[in-house]
């Protein structure tokens, strides 16, 4: 319930950033003409908010891997209470695909209700969506 909760705050979290800088952005510019002052008072404060704004985010990922952990090593998604199973990944056999940019991890851990793979630290793995990958049959 907290890891869904946690999911959704950091899923909403750069557009609510986005929000708050774009509010910024048009108080600084009403203030460029009442009181020039204030509007540079508001631009530096918003470089020092930029920096806050990216630890939040990073203080919230890591709430995310910390409390995804317990329940990928019970072998249970966090978010839809399936069971997890490990995945062996090797890269795709077709010679026309370019490799990806991150590299490949060796396993994933990927649910079998919904479509969410996770790692071993706990982070949910995404697909590059122009490369794919082809699980390992033994």
């Amino acid at each position: 319930m907290i890891y869904r909760l946690l999911r959704m705050v950091r899923g909403s979290y750069g557009f609510v950033a986005l929000g708050l800088f774009a509010l910024l952005f048009l108080t600084a510019l009403a203030f460029v003409f009442l009181l020039p002052v204030a509007s540079v008072v508001v631009l530096l404060g918003s470089i020092l908010l930029l920096v806050a704004v990216w630890l939040g985010g990073e203080l919230l990922g890591w709430l995310e891997r910390v409390l995804a952990r317990p329940s990928l090593r019970r072998g249970i998604c966090p978010t839809c209470r399936s069971e997890v199973v490990r995945t062996e990944v090797t890269l795709s056999d077709d010679p026309s695909l370019q490799p990806p940019i991150d590299p490949v991890p060796k396993a994933v851990l990927q649910c079998t209700g919904c479509p969410r793979m996770f790692l071993e630290s706990g982070e949910e793995y995404h697909l590059d969506p122009d490369f794919r990958i082809q699980a390992a049959h033994a």
